[in-house]
């Protein structure tokens, strides 16, 4: 993980130690390809999108990322709370690492209000926060260190082994025991 100094495209806001969200200026994927490419000691989470298509047989910008040409990627699908992979969520044996539940999800507006959402975009802070938490405990791990943990750290699916590289359903409690381990 970068320094707080650290440059990028454009402005970035720090939400937890190690953890950035930057605020790209230029255009889309490009920007976000030349940050993936800049900054190899971040970890980058994707949605893998709301289409219910297997990017494996995609060849748009976005894929290429997807498909394991970075190593600080992370791409993630939709489950609903039984585990199985919501009927919208872009899927792929090499290119979607792994799923988080992210349908049927509750959500408190900007009023206060509560809806009901659902999203490989809401998928993918469940991921950054187990993350964030796996920092906490053990803020020397790599990139690869914590996607190795978090390829140990799932529920798996009969159904996502062929759909997911990893194969399933991320388990913040393993996750976080693995990060303590680490330590230990």
């Amino acid at each position: 993980f970068p320094s707080h100094d650290s440059e990028l495209l454009g402005e970035a806001k720090w939400v937890a130690e190690g953890i950035l969200i930057p605020q790209y200026q230029s255009s889309g994927l490009d920007a976000i390809s030349q940050a993936i490419v800049d900054h190899p000691d971040m970890i980058f989470v994707m949605a893998a999108g709301n289409h219910s298509e297997n990017l494996d047989e995609k060849t748009s910008r976005q894929q290429v990322i997807q498909k394991g040409r970075f190593d600080n990627v992370i791409t993630v699908a939709s489950v609903n709370a039984s585990g199985d992979l919501s009927s919208f969520s872009n899927y792929g044996k090499s290119t979607v690492h792994l799923a988080a539940q992210g349908e049927a999800l509750e959500v408190l507006s900007s009023r206060g209000e509560l809806h009901t959402v659902s999203g490989t975009s809401y998928a993918v802070p469940q991921v950054i926060r187990v993350i964030a938490q796996m920092r906490l405990i053990n803020p020397m791990l790599t990139v690869v260190q914590i996607k190795e943990i978090l390829s140990q750290s799932l529920i798996h699916q009969s159904k996502l082994r062929d759909q997911l590289i990893w194969g399933g359903v991320l388990s913040d409690e393993i996750a976080l025991r693995k990060a303590q381990e680490s330590v230990d």
